[in-house]
């Protein structure tokens, strides 16, 4: 295969890829809008599920519950969150970096770390990691089901509730916009609501026994904000990729200018030497 050859090649080749990173950044855009309103709905959602539980617990100030017991923490547990697959920048590894430096901070306390993992890439890369995998899941949807997260979400609280756990951080990327994803960990349990009697301007009426509404109000409110960071780190994702598809795109399109001119300048340099030796050959028959 000669020089001309080898880069036309190339060039083809840098163009089919061209072609697929256009497409998956466009999919990725698609995604992101849908994923974006149905994550714009669920955050009421949650915020709602706060409130009414927050004006419960201020009219029952003597209401306990163990998802609000504090404890001295000698183990903390990660539900961590992450994406299905891979193409969307640096947008996992951000993540986990935060997790384990958090966890870094922890053991340098003398706390024991464990982790219950969301996602085929938590899973692949904390498969080496020295923090103890209690539960893992692997949705076979992009987003998935409360009912596909009924089962670590159990663990997670019976291990609380029991006092295997005394603490739970949420880790997913927080959406911010297009551009912006921010790598998040923080408290789900124990769970902790501001109360003051004092300003209760509200009443409700019950059918059922209160306390038995409230018990059932904070296991939705967990699901929820564990449903919202499903979807938070969904939308973030489908955004990472967009972002990154299109500098594949750009890049692809620079290298692509590059090899033209480089062929060009091949090309140039080819046409001048023939020139070169028609002229001196023609100088030869002549002379």
């Amino acid at each position: 295969m000669s020089r001309f050859q080898e880069i036309r090649h190339k060039i083809r080749s840098i163009k089919s890829t061209a072609k697929i990173t256009g497409a998956m950044q466009m999919v990725a855009a698609s995604k992101m809008k849908k994923a974006q309103d149905l994550t714009m709905k669920v955050r009421p959602y949650t915020s709602h599920i706060r409130e009414i539980v927050g004006h419960l617990l201020s009219s029952y100030p003597d209401y306990r519950h163990p998802l609000f017991e504090k404890r001295e923490k000698k183990n903390v547990a990660y539900i961590v969150i992450s994406t299905k697959r891979g193409l969307c920048g640096g947008l996992n590894q951000l993540l986990f970096k935060g997790v384990l430096d958090h966890a870094k901070a922890c053991k340098a306390e003398g706390i024991g770390v464990k982790s219950l993992l969301i996602g085929a890439k938590a899973i692949e890369f904390f498969r080496s990691s020295p923090i103890e995998t209690i539960a893992a899941v692997d949705p076979h949807a992009d987003t998935p089901a409360l009912e596909d997260l009924v089962g670590i979400l159990a663990v997670a609280l019976k291990s609380f509730e029991n006092g295997d756990i005394d603490e739970i951080h949420l880790c997913y990327n927080l959406f911010k916009g297009s551009m912006v994803q921010l790598p998040t960990v923080e408290r789900l349990l124990p769970l902790d609501f501001y109360r003051n009697p004092k300003e209760l301007s509200w009443e409700y009426l019950f059918d059922d026994d209160p306390m038995m509404i409230l018990d059932i109000l904070l296991t939705r409110y967990i699901e929820a904000l564990l449903y919202q960071g499903i979807l938070e780190n969904y939308t973030s994702e489908q955004a990472a990729r967009m972002i990154a598809m299109q500098a594949a795109s750009d890049n692809a399109q620079n290298l692509i200018d590059d090899l033209k001119l480089m062929y060009n300048k091949a090309r140039q340099a080819q046409i001048t030497t023939e020139i070169t030796e028609i002229v001196s050959g023609a100088a030869a028959i002549t002379s």
